[in-house]
């Protein structure tokens, strides 16, 4: 968490991508502190627990993000294709399927 930011994590998505704020649930008005932290994201999706968020960086390849007391980490997988263009996590959410457009000329 950034230093002075308080409340918890939250993850708002606009088209310019993937944008990490906290929330003050103790303020009687929604206050919103962005912590300056973007992720240009083509795709992202909650896990059917709602603990995780899978998501495609184009310039890093697939991620996933988790918040464990009000503390953000964000993990790129690796090996994951930048080219990846779905997510989709498997029922229990233990699992993580991506579907990637095969790139002309690699083996």
């Amino acid at each position: 968490m950034a230093s002075g930011s308080t409340g918890l994590p939250a993850f708002l998505r606009d088209i310019s991508g993937l944008q990490i704020v906290y929330i003050d649930p103790s303020k009687e008005v929604l206050d919103i502190e962005t912590e300056g932290r973007e992720v240009k994201v083509k795709v992202a999706t909650w896990s059917p627990d709602g603990q995780l968020l899978a998501f495609v960086d184009p310039n890093e390849g697939v991620g996933v993000a988790t918040v464990e007391e009000a503390r953000l980490e964000m993990n790129i997988l690796p090996g994951s294709s930048k080219s990846t263009v779905g997510i989709y996590w498997s029922p229990l959410g233990s699992t993580l399927v991506t579907v990637s457009l095969h790139q002309k000329g690699s083996s």
